[in-house]
């Protein structure tokens, strides 16, 4: 009896929990220092002391704040489909696929695979990770193409009218995509 007491206030899964996390923490390990080896770190060093703190950090925080906003799209797309998924839950899987991508073969196509994994898992269906992957890549597209063309007409150089056409087309094609969702 008060077996099963303990086993109910420790929850579902509590033993393998502890050691999933201890699995996770030992690859990270393993990877990071294989990765150790295979950097110069006399030139990594030499590059960070020539770095500014105050450089280094505001680029970290942007960095940071362009994934926080990324994550924020992604768990709406998941929300869209249904799934309870927090901005959080959606940046550890995209510092997931980041980090898994660095050293994976096949580099952006392992981590797109680890993103796709981690999201199906969270969803319990295939086809919500799928739609929500594809909906963020259509809207990320779309978003860089605004920024894109905008920039472009900044740009005081003559610029062919045709390629104009072309890029507005392409935009145009990739908001009318994204506007259904």
């Amino acid at each position: 009896m008060r077996r099963a007491r303990r086993h109910r206030a420790e929850g579902p899964g509590g033993g393998p929990r502890v050691f999933a996390t201890a699995a996770r923490v030992l690859v990270a390990a393993l990877v990071s220092a294989y990765l150790v080896t295979r950097v110069d770190l006399a030139g990594v060093v030499a590059a960070i002391r020539g770095t500014s703190l105050w450089a280094a950090g505001a680029a970290f925080a942007v960095w940071m704040i362009g994934w926080w906003i990324v994550s924020y799209r992604l768990a709406l797309f998941m929300q869209a489909q249904g799934v309870a998924m927090g901005t959080v839950e959606a940046l550890e899987i995209n510092l997931a696929t980041l980090f898994y991508g660095l050293f994976l073969p096949g580099g952006n196509l392992a981590g797109i695979a680890v993103r796709f994994y981690r999201l199906s898992r969270a969803s319990g269906h295939y086809a919500a990770g799928l739609l929500a992957m594809a909906s963020d890549r259509v809207t990320a597209t779309a978003a860089i193409s605004v920024v894109g063309i905008a920039f472009w007409m900044l740009d005081p150089h003559d610029k062919p009218p045709a390629a104009l056409a072309v890029l507005v087309l392409g935009a145009g094609i990739v908001v009318a995509t994204l506007a259904p969702f």
